[in-house]
C-alpha cells in the first residue's frame, strides 16, 4: 500500500510522468468517446433503415389497399351489368294462359308439344318492353312466330318476343331494360291477341317464370 502511495506521489510530482500520465488518459478519453460515437452513429444507420423499411412497408400496404379496392369496384362493376342484362321483368302485365313446358296444342286438337316460353294475353297493340338490357338481334317475321323481336343480353341469355303487331327497335340497336320494344299482336299461327315470350340460355330454352322476379 506504502509502495503505491508513494509511487503516485513521486509521478505526480515529476512534471514528465504527470504529462505521461494526463495524456494516456486523454488517449483512453478519446478513443472512448470515438467508440461511443461510432455506436451512436451505426444506431443512427440502423434506426435510419428500420424507419425505411418500415416506410416501404406501408408504402406496399397502400398500393396493395388501392388495387384492391379497384378489384372490388370492378367486381362490383360487373355484378351490375349481369343484373341488368339478366331477364327479370315481365314484358307485357296480362294473364299467362300458357306456361312452359309439355302442353296440349291449342290448335290441334288431342295433340301435345312442349311449351318453349309463356304466353300473355293482352289487348292488340300493348306495349311490350325489354325484360333486360341488351341489343336488339333479330326483328322479322319468323314463320309460325309472327313478328318477332329477339334480344341477346350476352353472358349467354337472350329473350324471344312473338306474334307482335308492331316493331318500335331496329336490328342492331341497343335496348335498355323496360323500354318499350314492340306491340302485342296476333301474327303468326294464333288462337288470339297475346305474346309469347322465351328465355334461352346458350341457345336452350329455360322458365321463364324463374326470370321473372317473382311476379306471376
Amino acid at each position: 500500500m506504502w509502495q503505491t502511495c508513494l509511487w503516485v506521489s513521486v509521478v505526480l510530482n515529476d512534471p514528465l510522468c504527470r504529462f505521461t500520465v494526463m495524456f494516456v488518459a486523454f488517449i483512453a478519453l478519446t478513443v472512448n468517446t470515438y467508440t461511443a460515437y461510432d455506436d451512436a452513429v451505426k444506431h443512427n444507420e440502423l434506426l435510419i433503415q428500420e424507419n425505411q423499411n418500415l416506410t416501404d412497408l406501408v408504402g406496399n400496404l397502400v398500393t396493395d389497399r388501392a388495387l384492391l379496392f379497384n378489384r372490388i369496384y370492378e367486381i362490383e362493376l360487373i355484378e351490375m351489368d349481369i343484373a341488368d342484362r339478366t331477364p327479370s321483368l315481365r314484358p307485357a302485365p296480362g294473364r299467362i294462359t300458357s306456361y312452359f313446358g309439355v302442353r296440349r296444342v291449342p290448335y290441334r286438337r288431342g295433340e301435345y308439344q312442349f311449351h318453349t316460353g309463356i304466353d300473355i294475353v293482352g289487348k292488340y297493340g300493348e306495349d311490350i318492353i325489354a325484360t333486360a338490357t341488351g341489343i336488339v338481334i333479330h326483328a322479322v317475321r319468323t314463320g309460325t312466330y309472327g313478328k318477332m323481336i329477339v334480344i341477346d343480353h350476352g353472358y349467354g341469355y337472350t329473350t324471344h318476343y312473338a306474334h307482335l303487331c308492331r316493331y318500335d327497335v331496329e336490328l342492331g340497336e341497343e335496348v335498355e331494360k323496360g323500354q318499350i320494344i314492340g306491340g302485342m299482336g296476333k301474327t303468326g299461327r294464333t288462337t288470339g291477341v297475346h305474346v309469347h315470350y322465351e328465355v334461352r340460355l346458350f341457345g336452350t330454352p329455360v322458365n321463364p317464370m324463374k326470370y321473372m322476379e317473382g311476379l306471376k
